[in-house]
C-alpha cells in the first residue's frame, strides 16, 4: 500500500497547513495516510475530542498508520494516548524513534555504542505490552542499528514481542554510503524478518533531504527487487520536503509503481 505523510504538509505549509484539506488531498489520490502526530499547525486537532470528527473525514482512506509526536523525551501518559488514537482510527503502526523511548541516540547515526539497560529493557517490554492490549504494533525507526539489534534480541521472547517490528526509513539508511556500500538494501537485508514499514525518500547521500525517490543516489530498483524477493506487502510511505506536496506524492507513487511494473 503507497501511503502518504501528513508531515509532507507540515513541512511545506507551517503554522498555515489545514491537515482537514490535506487528508482530502491524499484521500482523492488514492492513497493511504500516515498521521504525523506532532501537528504544530494546530495543536488541538488530535484531542480526544476531535477523533470522533477525524475518523468521518477519513473514510475512503484505505490505509492508516501514524508517527509519535514523542521526540527527545518518553512520556506513557502521550503513548498511551497515542495508542487509543490508533486503536479508535485503526491506524497499525505506530512508528516511533529510539529517542521517543528516551534513549540517547542520533537519529542519523549508524551505530551508538550504547548497551541498553535493564530499565530500559522494562520500559520497552511495557510499552509492547500496552501496544498488544490495542492490538497495534510499535514500528521502531532507524536509527543506530546496534540499538535496533538489541531491542529485537531483548524483546524475543516477551509476551508481546508481536507488537514489534522495525520502520526503516531509506533516507536515514542512504545517508551511510561512507561505512557500507548500497546501505539501503544492506540495511533491508540485515532487519528483513522484522520489517514492517517503510519510510520512502531520497537523498544525495549526505544529508537528510527527504526527495522524491529517483531525485538522489539510492539504487531503486535494488531496493524493490530486495522488497520483492522476499514478499514485503506492509505500506510504503513517502515522506517528502517539496514546496508541492501534492504533485510530489504523485511523482514518487508513478516511479515506485513504474519499478514494481518491470519486476
Amino acid at each position: 500500500m503507497l501511503s502518504v505523510s501528513t508531515w509532507n504538509y507540515l513541512k511545506c505549509y507551517g503554522d498555515k497547513a489545514s491537515l482537514e484539506e490535506n487528508l482530502s488531498e491524499i484521500k482523492k489520490q488514492g492513497f493511504g495516510v500516515e498521521f504525523w502526530l506532532d501537528w504544530t499547525a494546530d495543536q488541538t486537532f488530535f484531542r480526544r475530542s476531535n477523533w470522533e470528527h477525524i475518523k468521518e473525514i477519513c473514510i475512503g482512506i484505505p490505509k492508516f498508520s501514524a508517527h509519535t509526536k514523542m521526540k527527545k523525551k518518553f512520556s506513557m501518559e502521550v503513548l498511551l494516548e497515542e495508542l487509543d488514537f490508533c486503536a479508535f482510527i485503526g491506524a497499525d503502526p505506530l512508528v516511533c524513534h529510539p529517542l521517543s523511548f528516551g534513549l540517547q541516540t542520533g537519529t542519523w547515526d549508524f551505530e551508538s555504542g550504547l548497551i541498553l539497560s535493564s530499565k530500559e529493557k522494562i520500559l520497552i517490554g511495557r510499552i509492547l505490552s500496552e501496544a498488544s492490549k490495542r492490538s497495534i504494533r510499535i514500528a521502531l525507526e532507524n536509527g543506530p542499528m546496534d540499538i535496533l539489534l538489541q531491542v529485537i534480541a531483548a524483546m524475543a521472547d516477551h509476551p508481546a514481542s508481536k507488537s514489534l517490528g522495525i520502520c526503516i526509513d531509506t533516507g536515514h539508511a542512504n545517508m551511510h554510503h561512507s561505512l557500507i556500500d548500497s546501505p539501503v538494501t544492506e540495511i533491508i537485508k540485515k532487519l528483513k524478518h522484522h520489517l514492517i514499514h517503510l519510510h520512502v525518500h531520497d537523498n544525495g547521500g549526505q544529508l537528510d533531504d527527504h526527495q522524491i525517490p529517483g531525485e538522489g543516489s539510492t539504487n531503486w530498483q535494488e531496493v524493490f527487487s530486495l522488497l520483492q524477493s522476499f514478499g514485503y506487502n506492509e505500506e510504503i510511505v513517502f515522506e517528502l520536503n517539496t514546496n508541492d506536496p501534492k504533485t510530489a506524492s504523485e511523482k514518487a507513487g508513478s516511479f515506485v509503481k513504474k519499478i514494481l511494473i518491470r519486476k
